[in-house]
């Protein structure tokens, strides 16, 4: 189904005014659109084109309708277009971002969400490896049953792993295929907002990014709320009980190819279920969701990658220098976080600070001066003997893979003078060419490396999961290539 026509009457929440109209959904262009008719505008504004720009800041959190086949609600609506179509008759037009079926809401925020269930590319591959149902053949008259998988991921959150299958006719009667899915549906124990939701949905597509390096979007087919937080629903419930509300939201892929993806190589994939067993997977997603103390540093490696790869789009030497600027930044992080005599003058610092603040007796001037004066906490490392200090962390790692560390020796002092130089802009030029270029695989690597270590793998395992990626070994050779060119 390539676009959805619904027509009926869409209105305010609490309002009394009317206006015939319909909403249209467009799947290939991804746009939902709502199309109202009349002399008003939906805020019962009369409509006068002589002032109509006016009314382009007029933006509604919900527009609601009574279709002739279901109630809708349409979520962040802005208007974009007013125009006439004969004496005191117009069309306005309304840009929508998202759409919930069958049932009234009438704020976002009243959402009481329990359950979502999504979609993600590459999951099969990526969580099931050699078990993966995409990957077998189904006898003409048996199809699977629909099975799931429970994980607990924190004290409030589960994962669902769902696989879904779905016969579909190719020719009545005769044949028929097996469409199969498989769909992650988040459970939560406490209720929570749609905007938590997108953060963990967000969070889970970061894990799938960093284990197969490609970027990935996501679909929602549906949340599960709480009865008594709509204003209607097409399904009879008692105000106790759940329901599960169908949507259409475009905002979370750019494509649903993207999403219908299942298969990847086994090659490019650093972490999955065919190099290491389902439950260390499930330790992983833990690891990844607790982790806050390292999100930043996750963030800053996704970053790191040519996302553009294949758009058409140009990475530009300033944006190349600015990843590498987030990989020593990432790195120096990641060592602070690590270093215990920092952390404590991080502590001591911010309780002194505290108190002094006290001591100024709400007097702003004198606080804000106290503010802009006062150092940070001491350090005990500079930013070379940091980056030094991760070396030797990873350095066991890369002599397994490689067989020696001469290829990172001069990464430390390299790594420090070329830092500086583009924070305090002494460059002649924003292309630094090669030496840069063999300093941010060098810097990636590494944070790979460190990475892998946040999930607590021992070294054994570490070595096993990089000599088994494809992307990990490209990016080796690519070192080695330039530290002989260099030589």
């Amino acid at each position: 189904m390539k676009e959805r026509e619904l027509v009926g009457e869409w209105f305010l929440p609490g309002s009394n005014l009317k206006l015939s109209g319909q909403l249209l959904i467009d799947y290939e262009k991804r746009k939902i659109e709502l199309v109202l008719y009349g002399t008003h505008y939906i805020e019962d504004l009369k409509i006068n084109l002589s002032d109509h720009n006016n009314h382009s800041e007029f933006e509604h959190s919900i527009i609601l309708g009574n279709t002739h086949f279901e109630s809708v609600s349409i979520i962040n609506c802005r208007w974009i277009l007013t125009k006439p179509l004969g004496k005191d008759f117009y069309e306005v037009r309304y840009k929508g971002s998202m759409v919930l079926h069958r049932v009234h809401v009438n704020k976002l925020g009243d959402l009481r969400i329990s359950k979502a269930l999504l979609k993600f590319p590459y999951l099969s591959s990526w969580y099931d490896g050699t078990e993966s149902p995409f990957k077998l053949n189904y006898e003409i008259d048996r199809i699977p049953n629909s099975t799931s998988r429970l994980v607990e991921i924190s004290k409030n959150l589960k994962f669902n792993f769902i696989d879904s299958f779905q016969k579909r006719d190719i020719k009545f009667g005769v044949s028929y295929q097996t469409n199969f899915e498989k769909l992650l549906e988040f459970e939560y124990n406490d209720f929570i907002d749609f905007d938590e939701l997108l953060r963990d949905a967000v969070r889970f597509c970061k894990l799938l990014e960093f284990s197969i390096r490609k970027k990935i979007q996501y679909k929602i087919f549906s949340i599960t709320v709480g009865s008594s937080c709509l204003a209607k629903s097409d399904s009879k419930v008692n105000d106790s009980e759940w329901v599960r509300v169908s949507m259409t939201f475009f905002d979370s892929y750019s494509s649903a190819e993207l999403i219908d993806k299942h298969d990847i190589h086994q090659n490019f994939m650093l972490i999955s279920a065919w190099v290491l067993p389902q439950n260390e997977l499930d330790h992983i997603i833990q690891k990844w969701y607790s982790n806050e103390a390292f999100f930043s540093i996750y963030d800053y490696y996704l970053d790191s990658h040519n996302w553009f790869e294949g758009t058409g789009a140009v990475l530009t030497s300033v944006m190349f220098n600015n990843r590498f600027l987030n990989l020593i930044q990432a790195l120096e992080s990641y060592h602070k976080k690590i270093d215990i005599e920092y952390i404590r003058n991080v502590d001591n610092y911010n309780a002194n600070k505290s108190k002094i603040t006290q001591l100024l007796n709400g007097d702003l001037t004198l606080i804000n001066w106290f503010n802009d004066s006062i150092k940070g906490p001491r350090e005990n490392f500079n930013l070379r003997e940091r980056l030094q200090g991760l070396l030797s962390k990873v350095e066991p790692i890369i002599q397994h893979v490689l067989g020696t560390n001469n290829f990172f020796l001069s990464f430390p002092d390299k790594a420090k003078e070329y830092r500086h130089k583009l924070s305090h802009g002494d460059i002649e030029g924003m292309d630094l060419g090669q030496p840069l270029v063999l300093l941010f695989y060098q810097a990636q690597f590494i944070l790979t490396l460190l990475i892998l270590g946040t999930f607590n793998f021992n070294e054994k395992v570490i070595v096993k999961l990089i000599k088994h990626n494809q992307n990990c070994i490209r990016d080796l050779n690519e070192i080695i290539l330039r530290m002989k060119k260099n030589d």
